[in-house]
């Protein structure tokens, strides 16, 4: 499974919507800013750990959750 990353106004977001456009984010989040993505999880992992030193609970903890769980997206979390 691919995933994207989805920057609003005051969120960083995973999404599972590989097939999404920026027109399909745009319409579901309203303070759509860009989209990252699709990228491997551990491409997605990498990224938020170079990028983000203050998540809490880690990049590779995070992902693992989301993947496992049935959401189609979910918040980044951060210290």
């Amino acid at each position: 499974m691919k995933l994207h990353l989805v920057y609003t106004d005051s969120d960083v977001l995973l999404s599972k919507r590989t097939d999404a456009t920026s027109h399909d984010f745009e319409d579901r989040y309203p303070t759509f800013k860009t989209s990252l993505g699709p990228w491997d999880p551990h491409d997605v992992i990498d990224f938020l750990a170079e990028e983000y030193a203050n998540l809490v609970p880690s990049a590779d903890v995070q992902v693992a959750e989301f993947l496992a769980s049935p959401g189609e997206s979910v918040r980044v979390r951060f210290a």
